[in-house]
C-alpha cells in the first residue's frame, strides 16, 4: 500500500491540526518564527498495512534496498514564507527508509529546539542551581569564596606593570587602526551611501567612547579579587552596543573586547600582587625587629654570662689557696655550666637569622642573678 505524506509545521508554528493540509498560495504569519535551516516541512506519514514477508529464498539471497530518496524532495524551500506543495507519493517499496528519513526529521528537530533553548538561557543569564545545573567553573567558585588564582601569572608587580603598558599600547594602535568597532558599510541615510557611512563612522566614535568609558570606569573601580564583577559590566556594555547599533550592524570588535579584558585580568593580577609584596614587605619589617631584640637579649645574656665566670674564676682560685677541696668541686661545676651557657649563647647569636627567637628572662638561675630561656 503507498504512503503519503503530512505537513510537518517548525516548532512555534501555529496550526488548526495534527492532519491539516496547508491550502494553495498559503504563507505563515510574519509573526512567527523561522523555520530552522535544515527543517523538513513534509515527513512521511506510512501505511499501516505493510507488504509481506518475503519468502525464505529471497530472505537467503535478499535484493539490495532501494537507494535513499533525494533530501531535497522532502526539503522544500519557503520563500516569503511561502511553503511548496508535498513531494508526490513513494512507493511501498519507499516506506521504509521513508520512516526512517522521518525519525531522523523529528530527532534533528529536537536537538535545533534544545540548542535554541540553551543558547537563551545562555543569553539570558537564566541557568541557576533551581534548573538541576551545578557550576563547574573552578576559578569562579574559588574567587567567590576568597581564594584568588592569577590569570596572568608574574613575578613581581613591576612585570605586570610591563605587561599593563604593552598592552595598553596595542590597545591604542587597535583604536588608530579603525578596527575597534565592526559596522556595515552599507548603511544609507536620505538615500544617500556616503551620508550613511559618515553617519556610521560618527555613530561609532560615540559608541566606542561610551565602552571605553565603562571600561576605563571597570578598571579604577578594581579591587582585588573582584574582576568577574568588572567583567560582566563591561560584557553588558557590549551587548547594549550591539542591541542600539542593530540597524547599522554595529558592535564592538570581538578581539578589541579580549584586549579590554585582558587589562582587567592584567590589573586585577597587579593589584594582587602589590598586596602580596606589601604584606611580604610587613613581614620581612617585623621578622628584622624580632631579630635586633634577640641580638639585644642575646648580647645582654653574654655580658652577664662572662661576669659571672669572671666572679667563678676570682673565687676558684681563692679557694685553690686555701686548699678546700668540696668548695673547688662545686665551683668547677658552675664554671662547667656557664661555660656551656656561654657556648649555647654563641650558637644562638650565629644563627638568629635562620628563624630561631629567644626570650631572655630575669628569673635567677646561675647564683639567683639571671637566667636563660629559648
Amino acid at each position: 500500500m503507498a504512503s503519503s505524506f503530512k505537513f510537518n509545521p517548525p516548532p512555534g508554528w501555529v496550526v488548526p491540526g495534527e492532519n491539516w493540509v496547508p491550502p494553495d498560495g498559503w504563507a505563515a504569519d510574519p509573526s512567527w518564527p523561522p523555520a530552522p535551516a535544515d527543517w523538513v516541512f513534509w515527513i512521511a506519514a506510512p501505511a499501516v498495512e505493510m507488504p509481506p514477508a518475503p519468502p525464505q529464498a529471497e530472505r537467503l539471497h535478499p535484493t539490495p534496498p532501494p537507494p535513499l530518496p533525494d533530501r531535497s524532495a522532502t526539503s522544500p524551500t519557503v520563500d516569503d514564507g511561502k511553503v511548496a506543495d508535498p513531494p508526490a507519493l513513494a512507493s511501498s517499496d519507499d516506506a521504509p527508509h521513508l520512516q526512517e528519513s522521518a525519525e531522523l526529521t523529528t530527532l534533528r528537530a529536537e536537538v535545533a529546539e534544545l540548542r535554541s533553548q540553551l543558547a537563551l538561557q545562555a543569553a539570558t543569564g537564566e541557568a541557576s542551581s533551581a534548573d538541576g545545573i551545578v557550576e563547574l567553573d573552578d576559578e569562579r567558585v574559588l574567587q567567590e569564596v576568597g581564594v584568588y588564582r592569577y590569570h596572568h601569572p608574574l613575578e613581581n608587580s613591576e612585570e605586570f606593570r610591563d605587561r599593563l603598558r604593552a598592552l595598553d599600547g596595542e590597545i591604542k594602535e587597535t583604536i588608530k587602526r579603525g578596527e575597534a568597532v565592526l559596522a556595515s558599510d552599507m548603511f544609507t541615510f536620505n538615500n544617500s551611501l556616503a551620508k550613511g557611512r559618515r553617519m556610521t563612522s560618527d555613530f561609532s566614535k560615540l559608541m566606542l567612547r561610551a565602552y571605553n568609558a565603562e571600561a576605563d570606569n571597570c578598571v579604577r573601580s578594581l579591587r582585588a579579587g573582584n574582576v568577574l564583577t568588572a567583567k560582566k559590566r563591561l560584557e553588558a556594555s557590549v551587548t547594549a552596543i550591539a542591541k542600539l547599533g542593530a540597524m547599522m550592524e554595529m558592535q564592538i570588535n570581538p578581539a578589541y573586547h579580549v584586549l579590554r579584558n585582558q587589562e582587567l585580568e592584567l590589573t586585577a593580577d597587579f593589584l594582587m600582587k602589590v598586596q602580596e609584596e606589601k604584606e611580604a614587605a610587613r613581614e620581612e619589617r617585623e621578622r628584622l625587629r624580632e631579630e635586633r631584640k634577640a641580638e639585644q637579649e642575646l648580647a645582654l645574656e653574654r655580658e652577664q654570662l662572662d661576669k659571672q665566670r669572671g666572679h667563678y674564676l676570682n673565687a676558684l682560685e681563692a679557694l685553690q689557696a686555701s686548699g678546700d677541696e668540696e668548695g673547688i668541686a662545686d665551683l668547677t661545676q658552675k664554671l662547667a655550666d656557664v661555660d656551656e651557657a656561654i657556648a649555647q649563647n654563641d650558637y644562638r647569636a650565629a644563627n638568629i637569622k635562620a628563624g630561631y627567637v629567644y626570650v631572655i628572662s630575669n628569673a635567677g638561675a646561675f647564683g639567683g642573678t639571671w637566667s636563660r630561656s629559648a
